[in-house]
């Protein structure tokens, strides 16, 4: 997967920054030929220098037959070049724990909308690079998108492991005279001197407010460890 990484997606990268830092001295290109120890009778590796500019396209089957260098050819193109082998080496990396525990049913995978967006609207494999070339496998996991999932990272949970208990109703509480802290991950004590100021704060009266809460008791747990998997730094 690190190869395939590397030559299908980093590839782009590393030549955007050795072009801000260093002088590109010499670029090779390949055309096919042939090879009896290849699975496609094909290889890409005799590079050979050319002169003068190229054009650098994202990789993918309009990205210079693959490698995303126009004019150089890749002998294997299920394995090499393009998006899709970074989204497909992802989620088996993501997936083979759930399918090594005889647990590969009803998994549940969740995502940033970015990349939600970015594989919807990825080129496939195909001569054509068709969009829509994951649905078939994306049919098989129950996706979730959620911008409370970090850029570049990938969940994913079998549901039928996942346990949630509620309380019987929710509370409600409602003031137009109360002070509270505007923040929403660590509210502090309502206070002026040390330990730390709460900042902002609100107060209900002088502003008119209604404000409104809500408690209710909810518990989860996962009814056997392993049936969680994550992943981060996907670069699609």
């Amino acid at each position: 997967m690190a190869v395939h990484r590397a030559f299908g997606y980093f590839f782009r990268e590393a030549v955007v920054n050795l072009a801000r830092s260093w002088k590109i001295s010499l670029v090779a290109v390949s055309k096919t030929i042939p090879a009896d120890y290849t699975r496609t009778g094909v290889t890409g590796i005799d590079k050979r220098p050319v002169d003068g500019p190229l054009e650098v396209r994202p990789p993918g089957p309009k990205g210079g037959s693959g490698s995303g260098v126009a004019g150089d050819a890749i002998g294997d193109v299920t394995v090499h070049g393009g998006d899709y082998q970074a989204v497909v080496a992802d989620l088996k990396t993501l997936l083979t724990p759930f399918y090594t525990a005889n647990a590969g049913d009803n998994i549940t995978v969740l995502m940033n909308p970015i990349q939600g967006l970015a594989l919807s609207m990825m080129p496939g494999p195909g001569a054509a690079g068709e969009f829509g070339w994951a649905d078939p496998v994306l049919k098989r996991l129950n996706i979730i998108e959620s911008t409370n999932v970090t850029a570049g990272r990938l969940i994913a949970l079998r549901t039928s492991d996942f346990a949630t208990a509620l309380g019987d109703a929710p509370e409600f509480d409602i003031s137009e005279t109360a002070t509270v802290h505007m923040e929403d991950t660590t509210a502090l004590e309502i206070v002026s001197t040390t330990p730390t100021t709460a900042d902002p704060v609100r107060s209900f009266f002088q502003t008119a407010t209604i404000g409104v809460r809500m408690l209710m008791d909810v518990s989860w747990k996962m009814r056997r460890s392993g049936m969680v998997s994550w992943i981060d730094g996907t670069t699609w």
